[in-house]
């Protein structure tokens, strides 16, 4: 009841049943490493700091910082907002009766069964 008030599907547990991450998610992820490996460089942490409107920008509006913050400050935003995003998915996969039903689906290993069962768990 709750998920179809806040107009969530109940396909995505699906993806959290096979351990899939959510695009968005992997996305950010994604974007928060490629950002964390320019850091790292001297050239390309010069490059970036320079020209604030990259990568930069985004990476501040997605970690919800200052642009005109430090480096450090932002690097150690990006660090817990990877931590965030990974807890947040287990948070989902952990407290989700449906992710339990769908795994208990497929662990039962009956081919020809799995998708009535899973169109019955998963119909809107």
């Amino acid at each position: 009841m709750i998920k179809s008030m806040l107009g969530i599907s109940h396909r995505c547990t699906l993806l959290h049943a096979l351990n899939i991450e959510p695009t968005k998610m992997r996305i950010n992820n994604a974007r928060i490493d490629f950002f964390m490996r320019l850091m790292d460089n001297e050239y390309t942490k010069y490059v970036i700091l320079e020209n604030k409107q990259t990568i930069f920008d985004e990476i501040c509006k997605m970690v919800d910082v200052n642009i005109d913050d430090p480096a450090e400050i932002i690097i150690e935003a990006c660090k817990i907002e990877k931590v965030i995003l990974k807890e947040e998915l287990k948070l989902v996969k952990c407290n989700n009766n449906y992710v339990k039903i769908i795994k208990n689906i497929f662990d039962s290993k009956d081919k020809t069964s799995i998708p009535k069962q899973l169109y019955d768990v998963l119909k809107f």
